[in-house]
């Protein structure tokens, strides 16, 4: 259980290079599913921020840091 300010961040395009489109794991029902699990599971309070963007993508790494400077300044 997070004891404070909490985000989660999901990368869209997916979350590994052996993930992403073309690779061996790319599995995008799989992901849907996962997204679907945590909207469904996830408590309220808790934002859930979904990201147009590959985890290893420069627009994902400053979305999260983005974030984090937001939530601890």
């Amino acid at each position: 259980q997070a004891k404070g300010n909490t985000e989660i961040l999901i990368p869209l395009k997916g979350s590994s290079i052996y993930g992403s489109k073309g690779g061996p794991l790319y599995d995008p029902v799989g992901g849907a599913l996962l997204l679907k699990a945590l909207k469904q599971n996830l408590d309220p309070k808790i934002p859930l921020r979904e990201i147009d963007a590959h985890i290893n993508d420069p627009e994902f790494a400053d979305t999260c840091v983005n974030r984090f400077l937001h939530l601890f300044n």
